[in-house]
């Protein structure tokens, strides 16, 4: 899967995200969250899925899945919060980009 959105390109497949051409390093954990949002982009996602998801049977604290929302907003240049979204109560997570065709293709497919 490819997709495009804001100034960042994803190729999951190769494991790999660029920003402005230029490729960023994510931790495992936090590339496997920004599949996570992508997937599920305009959706809320909850924390019980994302420690589903991210971390399978594994014990994660609040910080440390705080700490990996923070390292994945930095590599996509999110300052402002506006594409990673934290709503609590309970804690969800959305990724607001629009919704809209991904690619399997070659080509990448901007959202």
């Amino acid at each position: 899967m490819k997709v495009q959105f804001a100034d960042c390109a994803l190729d999951v497949g190769a494991r790999r995200i660029l920003r402005k051409d230029r490729e960023v390093h994510l931790s495992p954990k936090a590339f496997e969250l920004l599949v996570v949002l992508v997937e599920r982009r305009g959706e809320a996602v909850s924390k019980a899925e994302l420690l589903e998801r991210v971390w399978p049977k594994v014990f994660v604290s609040d910080a440390s899945l705080a700490r990996v929302v923070t390292e994945l907003r930095d590599a996509i240049g999110d300052d402002a919060r506006e594409m990673i979204r934290t709503v609590h109560g309970p804690f969800t997570l959305i990724f607001r980009i629009p919704r809209g065709p991904v690619s399997t293709e070659t080509e990448m497919v901007s959202l």
